[in-house]
């Protein structure tokens, strides 16, 4: 990293980030998060490298029945982590990309990795719309259940728990609020209502002038860009939806001293839950 950007606000590294790196795709921001994950919990930079890449991908393409009874050649890209012992499922979406069924195998390689299941992952993503597709069955077997929202949130609150234990906050005098204002970020201010932290919830804009302890992200993919980096007052961000912070917006606020707590590591307490039984 070149020395003249340490310190740059956060608009200097946008308009800097595809040269220097720092504007990533969906797998680049995934593996930023899990090698960043993989080091937190104790491991060796080197080895959390050697496995952040995939051991077989392919891009081919394949003839399904539409759902007018024609046929239509699709892109099918699937990507294979480690053996591949858990399947999961199709996605089906018009312009689903290569990258992104990287990201997403390795999103679910690494949430099961850091609550110590050990086993790899093969996601498939068809790029064709779904509404236009028919009885063609793409679905695989062996599916690994998804956590519940209600184990989203615990997980969550206990993330939120953890750093104001690093931080010697009492819960009760936490200045804690929640970006979004959907159905997510509701049940997650009532989670932790529920164990004696007062939350709000509220839009990026606004939270981010606020003093404080732990500012959660709900709000969906990149909730917080470089536009709102740098007004951020709060001592720590904690990512409640998968990929909240941008990669500019990352690196703007390791610069100023706070911490992002990742989303592989704030929901892993949630996808251990879900695998029990």
């Amino acid at each position: 990293m070149r020395a003249g950007l340490i310190g740059a606000p956060a608009s200097v590294l946008a308009a800097r980030g595809h040269r220097e790196g720092f504007a990533g795709s969906a797998w680049e921001d995934v593996r930023r998060q899990a090698l960043r994950a993989g080091i937190g919990v104790g491991l060796d930079g080197t080895d959390v490298e050697a496995v952040l890449c995939p051991s077989h991908e392919e891009s081919t393409p394949q003839v399904v029945a539409m759902r007018d009874g024609s046929t239509r050649r699709v892109m099918v890209h699937r990507v294979v982590y480690g053996d591949g012992a858990v399947r999961g499922t199709s996605l089906v979406r018009r312009g689903a990309t290569l990258d992104d069924t990287r990201a997403r195998a390795l999103q679910q390689t690494w949430r099961r990795a850091l609550v110590g299941v050990v086993s790899g992952v093969e996601e498939i993503s068809i790029d064709v719309d779904p509404r236009m597709l028919g009885t063609h069955d793409l679905a695989m077997e062996g599916v690994a259940p998804a956590p519940s929202a209600a184990q989203e949130v615990d997980g969550l609150v206990a993330a939120t728990m953890r750093r104001l234990q690093q931080g010697s906050i009492a819960p009760d005098r936490a200045r804690v609020a929640v970006q979004g204002l959907g159905g997510m970020a509701q049940a997650l201010v009532r989670g932790l209502v529920a164990v004696g932290i007062g939350a709000s919830s509220g839009v990026t804009r606004d939270l981010c002038r606020l003093p404080l302890d732990v500012l959660l992200l709900a709000g969906g993919d990149r909730a917080l860009t470089h536009e709102h980096a740098d007004a951020v007052r709060a001592r720590a961000v904690v990512e409640a939806a998968s990929g909240a912070v941008s990669s500019v917006a990352e690196v703007a606020l390791a610069y100023r001293g706070i911490p992002v707590v990742p989303d592989l590591v704030a929901r892993a307490g949630a996808f251990a839950t879900s695998t029990e039984g």
